[in-house]
């Protein structure tokens, strides 16, 4: 039941803040760190809790030194590595970069030029999410 709960909060934090980030290209804070802040209360191993934090922390501090990375979307991995763990946090961040790594390619191919574009990041970060938590149920129901 706890690991549906964290399942559902993510993907309504997610969603919530992919609508945000499509539209304004920004992500306003207060909800995932809320979220978070509210798994840290669930969190079983503190030390692992700590080891979470690390992807969000990294792209945060990547987002200072490099233009097209938002500080936003280090604050959603970041709240998403309290909720999801260590483990399900990079896999989420692997697809998300590789699904908007593809999309960037497919924009770059019409368009001609990805100069000064800039597109939301949060919606990969939920699809990633979605089929790394569907690749884990589908795995503890059929095998």
């Amino acid at each position: 039941a706890m690991f549906k709960m964290r399942i559902l909060i993510a993907v309504i934090m997610l969603l919530i803040c992919s609508i945000e980030d499509i539209r304004t290209h920004k992500v306003n804070i207060i909800l995932p760190m809320t979220v978070g802040l509210f798994s840290l209360l669930m969190c079983d191993s503190l030390i692992m809790c700590f080891i979470s934090l690390i992807p969000g922390l990294m792209l945060i501090i990547t987002a200072k030194f490099i233009k097209g990375i938002g500080e936003g979307d280090g604050y959603v991995i970041l709240s998403l590595g309290m909720i999801a763990g260590i483990d399900d946090t990079l896999t989420t961040l692997f697809l998300s970069f590789l699904f908007a790594s593809f999309y960037a390619g497919c924009l770059a191919i019409v368009k001609k030029s990805l100069k000064n574009k800039e597109f939301a990041f949060v919606p990969f970060i939920l699809a990633g999410y979605l089929i790394c938590v569907l690749e884990k149920i589908f795995i503890k129901t059929v095998l």
